[in-house]
């Protein structure tokens, strides 16, 4: 299984080019906007699947009823978000 640290070791370096390439020049992006930009680059602006992300996310982290939260916002902006 992957720990945690390995994950960290692995995506560090992709964040600091984030950091340094993609926001304006002296503005101290915080993690969670570099993580953002990558997820949301990633899956191509689809706003079905950045959800989906932040719901895996939250239930991983075992914050199931924010997670929950979600899953009904986004039932409401795409329809039975259980079946995509």
């Amino acid at each position: 299984m992957i720990e945690a640290i390995d994950i960290y070791k692995a995506v560090d370096p992709l964040m600091e080019r984030i950091r340094k390439e993609c926001f304006r020049k002296g503005y101290a992006a915080t993690d969670a906007e570099c993580l953002g930009l990558i997820v949301s680059k990633y899956f191509r602006w689809n706003g079905f699947e950045i959800g989906n992300v932040a719901m895996q996310a939250l239930e991983d982290a075992n914050f199931h009823d924010l997670a929950r939260v979600i899953e009904v916002n986004m039932a409401r902006e795409f329809g039975d978000v259980r079946h995509k």
